[in-house]
């Protein structure tokens, strides 16, 4: 959703945009790597709420679209809590299913996300303008937190004494 409107937003040079674009794919690619170093040792359930909070909280924040410097801490944030999103519920799959199909349903899953995401975003936007569509969003990935808290549970009542 933000390379398909970060770019086209009101007020962000395209230069802006790209270099802002930049950071949020480094910082994920950084947190994804680290996600999985920390969940092979702490289990990766237990990454998934604050990976939520910090995507949020840089979604969120990009309703300082007039700031530089709020879009690219925006972007840290919400590449880092995205990174560990994505390492964390693939690596979890994995735990669950056989690997094959776990690739699966994690692919279709995010892919789906990834199109339809821009789709309702874009709705939202047309009629209240970026900064709220960016704050609504990061409200909307709050809203994966009870099941965070579930699988968190779940693994936690599984999981075998050391």
């Amino acid at each position: 959703m933000l390379d398909s409107f970060l770019p086209i937003a009101r007020g962000v040079p395209s230069n802006l945009s790209s270099a802002a674009l930049l950071i949020q794919a480094i910082t994920a690619t950084l947190s994804r790597w680290q996600a999985g170093r920390h969940g092979d040792r702490y289990g990766h359930a237990r990454l998934l709420i604050p990976a939520l909070i910090v995507a949020a909280l840089g979604m969120a924040a990009m309703m300082g679209l007039a700031s530089p410097v709020l879009i690219f801490a925006s972007m840290v944030l919400f590449g880092a809590g995205f990174g560990v999103i994505e390492n964390a519920t693939f690596a979890l799959l994995i735990e669950q299913l056989p690997e094959a199909k776990a690739s699966t349903l994690w692919n279709l899953a995010y892919d789906a996300g990834y199109g339809t995401g821009p789709a309702v975003f874009g709705l939202f936007a047309a009629s209240t303008g970026y900064p709220a569509a960016f704050a609504l969003a990061g409200i909307l990935v709050l809203a994966a937190l009870p099941a965070a808290l579930r699988e968190r549970k779940v693994v936690a009542s599984t999981a075998r004494p050391a």
